[in-house]
């Protein structure tokens, strides 16, 4: 998270905030992700909503399918090397 502030890859929750207390979601982590490989450089590059211009990039890319089955397999895989 530090590297992705120092780079510039991060914004804030606000013109005043950050959100240090707040968990990441996995939309914001794409997105830091993104920014790191050169994508959304500028506001107008995500059009009307980062979010969904975050997910349809991760589409054309075959990047969500892979995020989607490490956000399933984790959690199981935690939770067997936790018993």
């Amino acid at each position: 998270m530090a590297a992705c502030y120092a780079d510039g890859n991060t914004a804030g929750i606000s013109d005043t905030g950050f959100g240090f207390n707040y968990e990441v979601t996995t939309t914001q982590a794409a997105l830091m992700m993104m920014k790191a490989l050169g994508y959304f450089q500028y506001a107008k590059d995500f059009g009307g909503d980062w979010q969904v211009a975050t997910v349809k990039q991760l589409i054309v890319m075959g990047i969500l399918a892979v995020v989607m089955v490490i956000a399933l397999i984790l959690p199981m895989v935690s939770t067997f090397w936790m018993r």
